[in-house]
């Protein structure tokens, strides 16, 4: 006689495998639960929220980043906010009253707020003259949209919501908007680990010095959250497939990261920054030299500086490389070998050429942009 099914532990195995990022376990007895249960309303749409979520957790860890992280500190999570390090040029972030967060833009002509009627938390977009827009629903999906922030292009927007298809309750996400179409697209998790199974808040990106923050409730208690200072780099390291499932879970938990000392840049300790950056200085002409950011009159000069600084980087970076390439090409004697690093280096050259001339058109285009605004 075949021994009958307890389906009340069925579904304590299947949210305790969940909990436990084991996704594929999750669905199996979800499943078998449903098989042999009886079904009502309420409980088919909980097995139904935890199937989903476990499906949609188990495509991210099929991608999950290998994260470097340069700091962090516990706090609460309505001063969470203080522990940002974000450049005044870049912006500021606010906490409202109302437990919504607003950002502004480095110039302050242009807001993303996080607004409720009382039901739910909508994004929109404020603007210094007092011309207001809620954003589409694409973005506003019907559920919580909150913790908004906007890279320097004006179009990148990064945002948490406890919609979209969340793996647990408020979740990460990018769009961004098309000048073109003038629509934004299809909000995208921004995967593991920076989204866990429980709270993930407020994702804001320095991209002069690099370095990003989020914050999450994974594994704290009350309103405790984490706020992780972490380096942001222009290719994602993702975990080989072939690691062992234990490896990528404790990476995916946050349980396993790179670690990396950073005293140089902002530190999140105590909300304070430690900033050694360069002064700032952009030419105008023969009698104007601007020596802060929010001297420029037109909003687009801000974006094609902070492009013309990317490339900057990205040239440093192709020097170094190429540096590297040419020291190699003197000690090797391999014909083969030498022909190869020959290629690269005077690829390399090309690429660094590019990147100069774009450069310069930019510096043209800015002052193109202060002069008809003088």
């Amino acid at each position: 006689m075949a021994k009958p099914v307890d389906v009340e532990q069925l579904w304590v195995d299947a949210q305790a495998a969940f909990e436990a990022y084991r996704f594929g376990e999750t669905v199996e007895l979800v499943d078998k639960y449903l098989a042999n249960v009886r079904h009502n309303v309420a409980n088919d749409e909980e097995c139904a929220m935890l199937r989903k979520r476990a499906e949609t957790a188990m495509e991210m860890m099929g991608g999950i980043e290998e994260v470097t992280i340069l700091d962090s500190v516990k706090t609460s999570k309505y001063k969470m906010l203080e522990m940002y390090g974000l450049p005044k040029d870049y912006g500021m972030l606010r906490r409202l009253e109302t437990g919504g967060v607003m950002f502004t833009t480095g110039r302050g002509d242009r807001n993303v707020v996080a607004e409720t009627d009382g039901k739910q938390f909508d994004l929109y977009l404020t603007y210094s003259d007092g011309e207001k827009h809620k954003l589409p629903r694409v973005v506003n999906g019907g559920n919580n949209e909150n913790y908004p922030f906007e890279l320097t292009d004006g179009a990148t927007l990064y945002f948490s919501s406890d919609g979209h298809g969340t793996i647990g309750g408020y979740d990460l996400f990018m769009t961004r908007y098309n000048n073109e179409t003038m629509e934004y697209s299809e909000p995208m998790h921004i995967g593991m680990p920076f989204n866990s199974i429980y709270n993930d808040y407020m994702m804001a990106i320095d991209e002069l010095s690099n370095v990003g923050w989020f914050a999450t409730d994974r594994y704290q208690s009350g309103d405790t959250v984490v706020v992780y200072k972490f380096k942001v780099v222009e290719n994602k390291m993702l975990l080989p497939q072939e690691l062992e499932d234990e490896t990528k879970i404790a990476t995916a938990q946050m349980k396993r990261y790179r670690v990396e000392a950073d005293e140089k840049r902002h530190c999140v300790v105590a909300g304070k920054e430690k900033a050694d950056k360069k002064a700032f200085r952009f030419v105008v002409n023969d009698t104007l030299v601007y020596t802060d950011i929010k001297q420029f009159r037109d909003t687009m000069s801000v974006r094609k500086y902070y492009e013309m600084v990317s490339l900057e980087q990205k040239i440093e970076k192709l020097n170094e490389k190429m540096d590297g390439k040419k020291a190699e090409y003197q000690v090797i004697s391999d014909e083969t070998v030498r022909a190869k690093l020959r290629q690269e280096i005077l690829e390399t050259e090309e690429l660094i050429a590019k990147c100069r001339g774009k450069v310069a058109v930019l510096i043209r285009e800015i002052r193109k942009f202060e002069y008809l605004r003088l």
